[in-house]
């Protein structure tokens, strides 16, 4: 089964939407490693590119396994709902990691390995929203 492709070049607001996306997400990648490297310990900077891989692997690989669900009424309309996503969890996210609570002590507690697992979802959410936007155009163009 062949993926339809749009003819031509994408339009410029395409262009720059994806631009605008892809810096945000390096922006980001940058935020969370001062931000897990401050907070927590300093090799938990680390953490934030493995996040980023993760996150917009994931969304990649969603547009790959079920095309059908990004294309309902346009693909320029589906890349804007998950600009929109991004945008709003660009602003959510990292004012929720700043406000928690790490604790941080020399041993490994369970409310700190919870608490780092929440930081991982919710910083991998947000990339994987990126990453849908990045491989929907890389798609459809």
């Amino acid at each position: 089964m062949s993926t339809p492709t749009l003819a031509g070049r994408p339009p410029l607001r395409v262009l720059l939407g994806v631009g605008i996306v892809a810096g945000c997400t390096l922006a980001l990648q940058v935020l969370l490693t001062r931000l897990f490297a401050a907070t927590v310990f300093y090799h938990f900077g680390f953490l934030a590119i493995s996040l980023a891989l993760l996150g917009t692997g994931g969304g990649a690989i969603a547009v790959y396994l079920w095309p059908e669900r990004f294309e309902r009424p346009s693909l320029e309309r589906a890349m804007a709902r998950w600009c929109a996503a991004f945008a709003v969890l660009l602003m959510v996210v990292p004012l929720v990691l700043v406000r928690i609570e790490w604790g941080v002590q020399e041993t490994v507690t369970a409310p700190f390995a919870a608490k780092l697992a929440l930081a991982c979802a919710l910083s991998a959410a947000l990339f994987a929203a990126g990453g849908l936007v990045i491989a929907l155009a890389i798609r459809g163009y």
